[in-house]
């Protein structure tokens, strides 16, 4: 519920205000570090784990 109250509202927000995208852009922002403020832990450890996995698979690419 915690996730989908700030997700609706900027969602509306960002319907009712289609003058740049750039706005667009930055209440997404703000909805995603909204989102992860207000997410359950476990959320926030699936997010930390998949990043993490993301951030590995790039450093061994380069290498």
């Amino acid at each position: 519920m915690f996730l989908l109250i700030p997700l609706y509202t900027v969602l509306d927000t960002a319907y009712l205000s289609k003058k740049s995208i750039n706005e667009i852009a930055y209440f997404a922002a703000i909805s995603l570090i909204l989102n992860l403020v207000l997410a359950s832990w476990q959320i926030q450890l699936r997010l930390l784990i998949m990043i993490t996995n993301r951030f590995c698979e790039d450093n061994e690419s380069k290498q």
